[in-house]
């Protein structure tokens, strides 16, 4: 029968520390903020955004809850439903804002899920999609202007 005797080394083990899916002190930690997934790219969104609404410079209310996004327009009344919502929280961005950061998203390799995460003691929403992440600063949402 062999025996088997371990001695002290020198050498430590190689062991790779875990990584954790989300930086705890991030903007995605699903701990501390509102997290909605969409499985489109940067581009298809930027896309759909420009047909749904003509670009101009008015403020946009978002509709965000964990399967969902909703997207109205405060002049021309549209609503932007993309998956069916619960648990909504919303707020109000600026058009040329978020088209900005999606034509930038969409340069890079094109990837088919956009990460949103809404901070609302920072009034902040950020954007990843595995590439680039992005943040745009909010406001509450604002009344349709009837005209």
């Amino acid at each position: 029968m062999d025996n088997l005797s371990l001695g002290k080394t020198n050498e430590t083990p190689m062991v790779e520390p875990q990584r954790p899916l989300f930086n705890p002190a991030g903007p995605f930690d699903v701990r501390s903020t509102f997290v909605c997934t969409l499985r489109l790219s940067a581009k298809q969104l930027y896309k759909r955004l420009n047909e749904k609404f003509p670009p101009r410079d008015d403020r946009l209310n978002v509709v965000l809850s964990n399967s969902q996004i909703s997207i109205s327009s405060l002049v021309f009344k549209n609503i932007y439903v993309m998956v069916q919502t619960n648990e909504p929280i919303s707020f109000s961005i600026c058009h040329r804002t978020l088209r900005y950061c999606l034509r930038m998203m969409r340069t890079g390799k094109e990837i088919h899920r956009i990460l949103f995460s809404y901070q609302p003691e920072k009034n902040n929403l950020a954007l990843a999609d595995g590439q680039t992440k992005l943040s745009i600063k909010t406001r509450p949402c604002t009344e349709i202007e009837t005209s």
